[in-house]
């Protein structure tokens, strides 16, 4: 944390320096724009006109200047820095008990002596013309014992995530009647979403992953109460939640019902795993 307050204050301070700021994300992703402030948790960072809420955990490496190279060792993740590489899978671990304090049963005897930890989280969402969060009240939230879904590719739903946003962006400039930046249409294109075709495959496959978790067993379910937030108490153990948004909405089979927000989670006796997500809304 005090890690993060340092970068945010660095940011500041020299924003006044710099017209143009690069952020790469955990998922290989290179953004350029101007940082703009931020909070406890989460950096405020202007791309392409589009004010972005962007979580500390996601966040590889800033660099002050476009000039700036890439990190040299990323951190490593299940999204893809090209689209759609093989998947990555967990090593197995014991099944969760289908209730929110229950967890893996089949333990050794040194996993059953750990303590609980937790996954808790706020969930928003973004009015974009407004410029303003809310609480996403009733967003359904389900986490799955990751060796239940061996056979899942977590980096085919985060190909999805960045192709739809991008072109998402696309349209909204399109919509306004203005000129669309060069990178967006680049960005689609490695990202799959740039043509009908591409883009509705990727949906497709998409869909069939996040599929995969809804039909798991053992699966443990919260939602978000009035404030936006939500607590499970859970074994030690590694997990895939996925959120779905009970406001915002898209126009694909995946986010129709709501839109998806699906993350591998590693939870360690007696620690808190804290999730931050505020979903679009055009």
């Amino acid at each position: 944390m005090r890690k993060f307050i340092a970068i945010i204050t660095a940011l500041i301070l020299s924003s006044v320096l710099f017209a143009q700021h690069v952020l790469y994300l955990n998922s290989g992703e290179k953004l350029t724009g101007e940082v703009s402030g931020g909070k406890k948790d989460t950096l405020f960072f202007s791309f392409y006109g589009n004010n972005l809420k962007i979580a500390h955990d996601n966040i590889t490496a800033i660099y002050f200047s476009s000039e700036e190279q890439a990190p040299a060792k990323p951190l490593a993740t299940s999204a893809p820095v090209a689209p759609i590489p093989p998947a990555v899978v967990a090593a197995p671990i014991p099944a969760a008990d289908p209730t929110n304090t229950a967890a893996p049963t089949n333990n050794t005897t040194a996993t059953q002596n750990q303590a609980n930890g937790s996954i808790r989280g706020v969930i928003t969402y973004y009015l974009t013309k407004q410029n303003v969060t809310k609480p996403d009240v009733g967003a359904r939230v389900t986490i799955i014992d990751s060796a239940s879904v061996p056979d899942f590719n977590l980096a085919v739903v985060d190909t999805f995530h960045f192709g739809n946003s991008y072109r998402e962006i696309y349209n909204q400039y399109k919509l306004n009647h203005a000129k669309v930046p060069r990178d967006i249409p680049e960005q689609m294109m490695i990202w799959k979403s740039d043509t009908k075709t591409t883009f509705d495959l990727l949906t497709r496959r998409a869909y069939k992953e996040i599929n995969t978790l809804k039909k798991a067993e053992n699966q443990i379910k919260s939602s978000t109460d009035e404030k936006g937030l939500f607590n499970v108490t859970i074994k030690p153990g590694t997990y895939y939640i996925y959120i779905i948004s009970s406001y915002a909405t898209g126009e694909t089979i995946m986010d129709l019902d709501g839109k998806v927000y699906c993350k591998k989670i590693h939870v360690k006796s007696g620690d808190e795993s804290f999730i931050r997500n505020s979903f679009d809304v055009f």
